[in-house]
């Protein structure tokens, strides 16, 4: 159910962090947001409970998969966001366990979409 589910949404853009934060709201999920490596971190430490973690790794440095190691590691599935997934970037987001990788521009059905299927398996 939504209303139980706590979505973790990480994004380097402030827009974007309010974009998905409004989807997810509107959806009835609980979210936290990270707009920084730090922030991420800090919400790392109290990741239990967490249903989903929804990545846009636009801006962020390869520390990220750092982080998205440790989420694997808590069992929490990751959805990437990025404008451009190259092969390179691709198999290195799957190997850190990301379930679902979506290309930007995302449209607000088909991320709805696949939250809502990511949570339902988890």
């Amino acid at each position: 159910m939504a209303g139980d589910a706590l979505i973790l949404a990480v994004a380097s853009r402030s827009r974007n962090l309010e974009l998905m934060r409004g989807l997810l709201d509107e959806a009835g999920y609980r979210v936290l947001t990270a707009d920084d490596v730090e922030e991420f971190d800090a919400l790392l430490q109290e990741a239990d409970g967490v249903s989903l973690a929804v990545l846009d790794i636009d801006g962020f440095t390869t520390e990220i998969w750092a982080r998205c190691e440790r989420l694997q590691s808590l069992g929490v599935p990751i959805l990437v966001l990025a404008k451009r997934l190259p092969s390179g970037v691709r198999q290195k987001a799957l190997s850190i366990g990301a379930r679902q990788l979506l290309e930007k521009p995302v449209r607000k059905g088909e991320l709805r979409q696949s939250v809502q299927t990511l949570v339902t398996v988890h």
